[in-house]
């Protein structure tokens, strides 16, 4: 194996372990090489390496789409995920369910099976039990004041737990509910 098939090896490793174990100083080694490599596809995995070492979304992104337009639609899920899962950490609610979303859609359009990789970003992980419970009939079409009949709680409760969930996913509306659970 001649020095390039080494580095492709390092970078596709890298590209799993960063996401279990962040280290930006060795991520950035593994880049540098992979940025003297020929070709694209080694500079592009490079890029994904150092985005997920320096948890930052905006390039995790950019990585993602980079890395699907080079034809590695898997670890471009795989970084579209992370950049979802870091912008919810980050309270980035709002741009996380519209990523989230942009990702199902690709997801689904690739035919693959990689849904696998997009459960952990779903929205509704964000929820705690009860609010899920709640979310589910509002998403159902019932009202609050039949929802607090139905789980035996005061409408005020209920109301309350409506705010957080709008919050939490990053909706405006009830229509918009059963398309985020």
């Amino acid at each position: 194996m001649d020095r390039r098939g080494y580095v492709l090896a390092a970078l596709f490793d890298a590209a799993w372990l960063v996401t279990l174990w962040p280290d930006a100083r060795r991520a950035r080694q593994v880049a540098e090489h992979a940025a003297a490599a020929q070709g694209a596809l080694l500079p592009a995995l490079g890029r994904y390496v150092v985005a997920a070492a320096d948890r930052s979304p905006e390039a995790l992104l950019a990585a993602a789409d980079d890395l699907r337009a080079r034809g590695l639609v898997l670890h471009g899920t795989q970084a579209h995920a992370t950049a979802v899962r870091l912008l919810r950490e980050d309270g980035r609610t709002a741009l996380a369910t519209d990523e989230a979303h942009r990702l199902h859609a690709l997801v689904a359009a690739a035919g693959e099976e990689l849904d696998l990789l997009v459960p952990p970003v779903a929205p509704v992980d964000t929820l705690s039990p009860r609010e899920r419970e709640v979310a589910r009939l509002v998403a159902r079409g019932l009202s609050n004041k039949d929802v607090a009949r139905e789980l035996v709680l005061s409408d005020r409760t209920v109301d309350n737990h409506v705010y957080r969930i709008f919050r939490k996913l990053g909706i405006t509306s009830r229509d918009q509910l059963p398309s985020v659970l």
